[in-house]
């Protein structure tokens, strides 16, 4: 494969932002991770997002991911919390990089992972990045930072709530979403997700979905990175 994939997702709610690029010149960033003779922990990486939680209102979720990466334990820089302004402002550059019609402001358009990560490092938000291609690796990169994931959203995965955060990726696609997986339920096998969607969606934000429908995610142009924070030293 030598030309990148471009697929722009319709999407019929304004926080539904993700499109597909697919560069086979990601191959050159991915991660290279030790197998674990070991059965994954579970685990859940610390955040110090703003207070109160963002609620996200344009398709910009491409770079919230990204300041939620930046935001995390071990990956931010002491005494920097990023915001829904960051956000934007990150996003609004990753509309000028990728291929898909339209610039943010004036049109919210939506972008890729892709994109909103060369954002961050020409935004000096990150050093780098690095891709993860199979579900294996994603969660095994899990254990030790959270992940970037962009993959289509079904209309049944609005539904998590504080008493049930469990989303099912079934119904009609809704759009496309990028959103962090921040932890994992071993025993469960769950995959804790985050987004900026405000304190009522899930619990506080945060959902989980099993790893089998994450692997259905997955392959269905999903894609999942991590951007390594520059001058990360907290």
């Amino acid at each position: 494969m030598t030309d990148v994939e471009y697929i722009e997702i319709p999407f019929d709610d304004p926080r539904l932002g993700r499109h597909v690029a697919h560069d086979p010149k990601s191959w050159d960033y991915q991660e290279e991770l030790p197998r674990m003779a070991e059965p994954l922990r579970s685990v859940q990486h610390r955040r110090y997002d703003p207070y109160p939680e963002p609620n996200q209102k344009i398709g910009c979720c491409t770079f919230v991911s990204e300041c939620m990466l930046a935001n995390t334990k071990g990956n931010r820089v002491a005494g920097k919390v990023l915001n829904m302004k960051d956000a934007e402002e990150g996003y609004s550059l990753a509309t000028r990089l990728d291929p898909f019609k339209g610039e943010y402001p004036p049109t919210d358009t939506g972008s890729s992972g892709l994109a909103a990560a060369k954002a961050a490092v020409e935004l000096g938000i990150a050093e780098k990045y690095v891709w993860y291609f199979n579900v294996d690796d994603f969660l095994l990169a899990l254990q030790k930072h959270p992940v970037s994931f962009g993959g289509r959203w079904y209309r049944d995965m609005f539904k998590a709530t504080a008493q049930n955060p469990i989303v099912k990726p079934t119904g009609t696609v809704a759009g496309g979403h990028q959103w962090i997986a921040s932890g994992y339920r071993a025993k469960e096998e769950l995959i804790v997700g985050e987004c900026w969607w405000g304190k009522r969606f899930g619990i506080n934000g945060r959902f989980m979905i099993s790893v089998e429908d994450f692997r259905f995610l997955y392959e269905r142009h999903g894609d999942a990175h991590y951007t390594i924070r520059k001058g990360q030293n907290a």
